[in-house]
């Protein structure tokens, strides 16, 4: 029967057509829904999961008590590659007087600053939120109840900012229970987390002080605070299994500190506008110079009082973080945004066979330098 053109003409209500837009999009938002399970799997829940990287992981006073992870973004180098035992070693805090940094008559024996950390640690099993030796700077990326995560402190009467890390066996291989970004970052970096990244703070950081001190003009305009490793009296280590993994078949195996602090000077800042666009272009300037070594994030930088210097405080990998293995070029921060963004949904939906193969076979340099 064919529509009178009258009839074919007249326009649905408004109410209808929101009503349908509404029932198109909630379809597209339940098939969405409907592939992420199939999709984090990473293959065929009919077929048997082989030559999935896979890690486990246990206390060392403890080996039966291990804890699995499979995943196809796990990688050989940003699990296994960070930790370098010789540099730690060789970094840690020592037990000798530290001048302050805007007082060099002034000091504290570092053996001083490592009985308050002994004390925090004694609070922090006790489920405390505050301490009596330390102001909490920030804590979102820490778990209270299960001591796990990274929390950043500052001494009350020294001018030093302590940042611990602290993982647990189970913690370590549940990348996506500590919340939307470290679940990003799992997926971009290849299975690295911040209790990992953690070890190439003051390596990056030797690393970017060389670039700066031969370049004639950022080695006017740029610092660096101080940074030393520190580990408890009694470390508890965290051993980490994985097969299927990097370019070879044989498994791999490391062991690092459960719990592990870095040491820094307090920077005191100027106080500067919410949006500062001078100093945030020299930021990402900043950060291109250094081939993206750290993240262009304008709270990473600080504009030290007296010197008017930007001072670097967070120095940590970041191409490690992101796995930025192949160059990576960017003219603005939307642009900057835009790239990782579009890596991050690559690497998490649309990823071929071949490059998760590819990904194995990766130049795992950027995690040891």
């Amino acid at each position: 029967m064919r529509v009178p053109l009258l009839v074919r003409n007249i326009r649905q209500p408004n109410c209808l057509r929101r009503n349908t837009m509404m029932a198109r999009l909630s379809n597209l938002f339940l098939i969405l829904l409907g592939a992420l399970p199939l999709e984090a799997a990473n293959r065929s829940i009919l077929r048997p999961s082989v030559h999935v990287p896979e890690i486990t992981t246990y206390w060392q006073h403890e080996p039966d008590k291990k804890f699995t992870l499979k995943d196809s973004h796990l990688e050989y180098g940003p699990i296994f590659r960070p930790y370098d035992k010789e540099f730690f070693d060789t970094h840690l805090l020592p037990h000798h007087a530290i001048s302050f940094r805007r007082d060099t008559t002034q000091s504290v024996p570092g053996e001083i600053l490592s009985q308050l950390i002994e004390g925090l640690l004694k609070e922090l099993a006790q489920h405390r939120k505050r301490f009596t030796d330390f102001e909490v700077l920030k804590d979102t990326d820490y778990s209270y109840v299960n001591e796990c995560g990274a929390l950043v402190l500052k001494f009350k009467k020294y001018p030093f900012v302590v940042k611990l890390f602290s993982e647990t066996p189970k913690n370590f291989v549940s990348p996506f229970s500590k919340g939307m970004e470290p679940g990003f970052f799992f997926i971009m970096g290849g299975g690295i987390m911040r209790h990992l990244t953690g070890f190439t703070r003051i390596k990056n950081l030797e690393e970017i002080q060389k670039l700066v001190q031969h370049d004639a003009y950022w080695s006017k305009v740029v610092d660096f605070p101080r940074k030393w490793y520190w580990l408890p009296q009694e470390p508890r280590w965290l051993v980490v299994e994985g097969k299927n993994m990097g370019n070879c078949d044989r498994g791999y195996k490391t062991t690092i500190p459960g719990l592990y602090a870095i040491i820094a000077d307090c920077i005191k800042a100027q106080d500067r506008p919410w949006f500062d666009f001078v100093n945030s272009k020299r930021c990402l300037r900043l950060s291109q110079f250094a081939q993206y070594r750290i993240d262009p994030h304008l709270q990473n930088f600080m504009i030290e009082e007296d010197t008017g210097k930007m001072v670097v405080i967070d120095t940590e990998n970041f191409r490690a973080l992101v796995g930025l293995k192949e160059r990576f070029v960017v003219d603005s921060y939307f642009d900057w945004y835009k790239k990782l963004a579009t890596k991050c949904m690559k690497d998490r939906f649309f990823r071929t066979k071949r490059d998760r193969k590819n990904a194995q076979l990766a130049n795992w340099d950027v995690y040891t330098s």
